[in-house]
């Protein structure tokens, strides 16, 4: 059996949907064999805006499981999520920022250790399920308008974290799947009077492993320019990389980016890319990239 229901409420222009879905083992669909089935699930979310849409929030919380039969033998698997994004788009030239939570909940009914019979060996395996897993990301973009320049700066932050709630209550030999991975990016562009463009970013990214495979952390930084020609038909590029890796692996990376663009017609756009990236260290790699590619607009 198959049931769906949905209601939707527009409330000051704001949008509120509530949705229940239940799908048992035995329905089969003709139009999508790979449907999900033998599931249930509660979905309520909230879109509200503020100030012309100026400040938007969206907002929810979905939970599923699989205990749709009441006799069911495998495991009850259950997840729960709850999301809020927040933007706040003031206007074109003016700054913006977004921000996003997320926590995601999983677990299943197993409350003790399941036995394994090998031959004469008696074994247990566990199964048990709690995790936590939080995700938080952050986004501003920011624009700055000179008397000879046209800057912007924009910016993201991510932190990943997945928690085992049972971790104190495992075996020692017991493989955790804790993990985090925290992210922060910053780029920015400057477009000047004269015709040449200089942007460019930096990123930093440190993630733990799950099941104690070690922490890696990776620092990537590129600068690039584009200069003006020839009327804006003939472009040229170049730009300068770097690349670090610790952990797993260790090696470091630099290069070079070389290139152009040439509009032939306005309809009519070639463009030619390279890049050579050097390797430092044991387990360092160079390579060579070379792409060209012509776009016609009919």
């Amino acid at each position: 059996s198959s049931l769906k229901m949905k209601l939707r409420m527009l409330y000051y222009d704001n949008l509120l949907s509530i949705q229940y879905t239940r799908i048992g083992p035995e329905f089969a669909s003709l139009g999508n064999p790979y449907l999900l089935t033998n599931y249930k699930e509660l979905d309520i979310s909230d879109k509200i805006a503020f100030f012309d849409n100026k400040l938007r929030i969206y907002t929810g919380y979905r939970y599923r499981n699989n205990n749709v039969l009441e006799d069911a033998f495998e495991p009850i698997y259950s997840r729960g999520l709850f999301y809020v994004n927040v933007s706040v788009i003031p206007g074109v030239k003016l700054p913006k920022l977004s921000m996003s939570v997320q926590r995601i909940s999983q677990s299943n009914d197993r409350k003790a250790l399941d036995s394994l019979a090998f031959s004469n060996m008696d074994s247990v395996v566990d199964n048990r399920v709690d995790h936590k897993t939080n995700n938080i990301s952050f986004f501003f973009d920011v624009p700055i308008k000179t008397e000879k320049e046209t800057i912007r700066l924009n910016g993201r932050i991510n932190l990943f974290g997945l928690s085992d709630l049972l971790s104190d209550k495992r075996s020692e030999n017991y493989l955790s799947p804790n993990a985090t991975s925290n992210s922060f990016s910053l780029g920015g562009s400057v477009r000047f009077s004269f015709p040449l463009k200089v942007f460019g970013h930096v990123h930093q990214q440190i993630t733990q492993l799950p099941f104690g495979k070690g922490t890696n952390q990776i620092l990537n930084a590129e600068l690039n320019a584009d200069y003006s020609l020839w009327r804006d038909k003939l472009i040229a590029s170049g730009g300068i990389y770097f690349l670090s890796f610790s952990g797993s692996n260790n090696f470091k990376q630099i290069g070079v980016n070389l290139g152009g663009t040439y509009k032939m017609f306005k309809s009519l756009i070639m463009r030619l890319d390279s890049s050579m990236r050097f390797g430092i260290g044991s387990d360092a790699y160079s390579t060579l990239a070379v792409n060209f590619s012509a776009n016609y607009v009919f």
